[in-house]
């Protein structure tokens, strides 16, 4: 069942559809499914337009117990793009260093795309 709300909220992050986003994660949840790192990542690319959404939805990751990674910052570092508010960028950065991801050899492409993009790689 999970994958059937994975591949809806996937249709979601599309095209930035946060409040159906919202619903699904939520339906999601009364189902009694637990969100996979994935699906957060996923949620949150969702609400890209929204860089406080994006926030408010890593906070709630975090208290949910789920680890982020390199995938989770590139999603809020896209958010921060769209802010265009370096604060939001540099925000991001300082919560990947506390976590021990280095901005400066990311994994990910997506991290590094994210990253070329905003100028600080």
């Amino acid at each position: 069942r999970q994958h059937h709300y994975n591949a809806l909220m996937v249709a979601c992050a599309r095209v930035a559809d946060s409040l159906t986003a919202s619903q699904l994660f939520q339906e999601m949840q009364q189902q009694g499914l637990v969100p996979r790192e994935m699906d957060w990542n996923i949620y949150l690319q969702c609400c890209r337009q929204s860089f406080a959404d994006c926030r408010a939805v890593f906070t709630s990751m975090l208290e949910a117990g789920v680890v982020p990674t390199e995938e989770t910052f590139a999603a809020l570092l896209q958010a921060a793009g769209l802010s265009r508010q370096r604060e939001d960028a540099e925000w991001v950065l300082s919560e990947m260093q506390g976590r021990g991801i280095s901005p400066y050899n990311p994994a990910s492409p997506r991290l590094r795309l994210q990253l070329q993009r905003m100028g600080f790689i």
